[in-house]
């Protein structure tokens, strides 16, 4: 970001997520330009209320600081007296599913769902986003069913 690359800024997100996609097994030399010339296209092409990549990509700094600050929150959690999903990619990163079984285990009322053959950037347009979109839909619709833990088939 300090350099103005957000193509690199992205392939280092990714590359931290450890994402299992060919953009982060790609030399980041030949990556991070390509993806700032995508990053810089798809901000132009940006309809109605959708965000582009490049307003988003800057706001990630802010995700180590967030984890720092909330030791102690799954603890609280266990008070939470609302329905919750919880959503994550078989192919993420271990500690994003130690995470989501601890908030889990302390959330009463939670349902979640781990996505076979998916990562973290499953919801991104180039991973899965209609899998993904199907579970919001159906949560917020009043579909919950708050079984304590799915699994869904690829």
């Amino acid at each position: 970001m300090a350099r103005g690359s957000l193509g690199g800024a992205l392939i280092s997100i990714v590359k931290g997520t450890m994402d299992s996609s060919l953009l982060a097994l790609l030399p980041r030399h030949l990556t991070a330009p390509l993806k700032s010339l995508a990053i810089r296209s798809e901000a132009r092409q940006v309809k109605g209320d959708d965000v582009p990549l490049q307003a988003l990509i800057p706001t990630v700094h802010y995700d180590p600081r967030l984890v720092i600050e909330s030791k102690g929150v799954i603890e609280k959690c266990r008070y939470l007296d609302i329905d919750v999903l919880l959503m994550g990619g078989k192919r993420s990163r271990t500690n994003f599913e130690v995470a989501l079984d601890a908030l889990a285990a302390a959330l009463p009322n939670a349902k979640r769902i781990t996505f076979p053959g998916l990562g973290h950037l499953a919801a991104e347009n180039g991973g899965s986003p209609e899998r993904i979109a199907m579970e919001l839909r159906s949560f917020f619709k009043g579909g919950y069913d708050p079984s304590p833990v799915s699994s869904l088939n690829t």
